[in-house]
């Protein structure tokens, strides 16, 4: 407000009893129109608030409205408005008033005695006609400085970040009788903790082909987005208990049945919206590891005796998952 009669007052000369300054007018209409195009869940409510507002000029109704939306969701969305929408109305209204005064009116002449000498017809043509009215004030009004054509276009407002659960299973372990269950939790925007657990204790088919295991992963997930979705890169731990024979000569067990393998390693993934539901997703994640491991080596038959005990270091891919996930 204060730039405008800056400018103003370098072209016009005008007494300070000409301008008069008022903050009273707030843009609720195209307040409504910002949080109505959003994503914001409460978008109807809040619109609806507002358009009642708009129709209550007073004071008192601009304070409650006000009240209401500071308090709405414990001030987030209040925060959500002075980050996305406050600063797209910001705007000063510059409203001239222009009046002319009449002319004063010329002594009054009798023109038709410069014509005596004319017959009478043409006196009566020449006879003047009625004075015009005097013509009234005009006002006009200057609304921003930039036409909206011209102001340039910004990206629709996002939803606010919420920190969201979930809980999904590796559908292919399945096919290898895995239980298996996958739960995360959202940290902070970019970043959420995930952990797995995997359990199998059947034969396949025969005693000689088996891939018994218990294992934990926990996860630790970096998201570029903020919403934590899309892409994700993450670093995971891992601890497994396993008893593994592929119809061979040999099976091999954890050390003792008490010595489990430990290790980590990196893995990356995609998760992604599962048709229109935004309730259930789709996720892909493939990982590398490296595991110290203390197992014994047994002939493969039931009761066969133990072979011999080694340590070994082994990496390889250990996260394979194409998993169903539901988003509470």
């Amino acid at each position: 407000m204060a730039s405008y009669e800056r400018l103003v007052r370098a072209h016009i000369s005008l007494n300070d009893s000409c301008v008069s300054r008022t903050t009273d007018y707030f843009p609720w209409h195209e307040l409504a129109e910002i949080v109505r195009s959003s994503q914001l869940k409460e978008r109807e409510q809040i619109v609806h608030w507002i358009d009642s507002c708009s129709q209550l000029p007073s004071a008192e109704a601009h304070t409650a409205t006000l009240s209401l939306l500071k308090a709405h969701r414990g001030g987030r969305t209040w925060q959500w408005l002075r980050a996305n929408a406050f600063p797209k109305l910001r705007q000063a209204r510059v409203v001239f008033t222009l009046c002319e005064k009449p002319h004063p009116a010329e002594p009054a002449t009798n023109h038709l005695l410069l014509y005596s000498h004319l017959p009478a017809d043409t006196l009566t043509a020449l006879e003047p006609a009625a004075p015009d009215s005097v013509a009234q004030p005009s006002v006009s009004e200057a609304v921003e400085p930039l036409s909206p054509a011209t102001v340039p276009a910004s990206p629709a407002p996002e939803e606010p970040w919420q920190r969201r659960f979930r809980v999904g299973t590796n559908l292919p372990a399945w096919l290898l009788l895995q239980y298996n269950v996958q739960a995360e939790l959202d940290l902070v925007p970019h970043l959420s903790a995930a952990l797995s657990v995997y359990y199998c204790a059947a034969n396949f088919f025969t005693y000689q082909i088996k891939y018994r295991n218990f294992s934990i992963k926990p996860e630790l997930r970096y998201w570029p987005s903020r919403k934590n979705h899309g892409f994700f890169a993450a670093a995971h731990g891992g601890m497994a208990y396993f008893n593994f024979a592929f119809d061979g000569d040999y099976r091999w067990q954890s050390h003792s049945r008490r010595t489990p393998a430990l290790g980590g390693g990196l893995n990356v993934g995609f998760r992604t919206e599962l048709g229109t539901s935004r309730h259930w997703q789709i996720e892909a994640t493939l990982g590398w590891g490296c595991y110290h491991v203390h197992y014994d080596k047994y002939i493969n038959r039931y009761g066969g005796f133990l072979v011999n005990s080694q340590s070994t270091t082994w990496s390889g891919i250990d996260l394979a998952s194409v998993a169903l996930v539901y988003v509470f």
